[in-house]
């Protein structure tokens, strides 16, 4: 075995190479990332490669991506409680809500959930970022405005 290369395509389109890893010997388990599926199914296949150039091809998996993946945060500016729409079900997210100095000043775990909402009367009027980290998503931070 020389390499693994993972292919991708939609409905619409032919398999074309989205990752690749050189075959390490004694290892079962790779991991690679596709940063750009597309909303809808999306088809995988692993091209075996042998060290002679022959390749070999695994059986298709579809993986359905929902086209509304954005996070929603309402209401904005908020006085009582604020609401996260993360546009899908978070296996384990991370909430943490950070003042303009950069301290944290609320944490929370959202699991198995699309919307999480907690309360803000407890913090002082001004600006703050939501972020939200999730193992294998990118980073979220948007802003957020607290006026009682």
């Amino acid at each position: 075995m020389k390499r693994y290369e993972l292919e991708w395509r939609t409905e619409f389109t032919d398999y074309r190479k989205v990752g690749e890893q050189a075959a390490i010997e004694g290892h079962s388990t790779y991991r690679t990332k596709h940063s750009a599926p597309l909303a809808g199914n999306n088809y995988y296949r692993l091209k075996v490669v042998d060290e002679d150039g022959k390749f070999d091809y695994s059986e298709e998996k579809v993986v359905k991506i929902l086209a509304n993946q954005d996070v929603v945060i309402y209401p904005n500016p908020a006085n009582r409680d604020v609401t996260i729409k993360l546009g899908y079900v978070s296996a384990n997210a991370k909430l943490t809500l950070v003042n303009s100095i950069g301290k944290s000043v609320f944490e929370g775990s959202i699991n198995g959930v699309a919307t999480y909402s907690f309360p803000v009367t407890s913090l002082v009027p001004g600006v703050y970022f939501v972020r939200i980290t999730e193992l294998g998503k990118a980073i979220v931070s948007l802003p957020l405005i607290i006026a009682h």
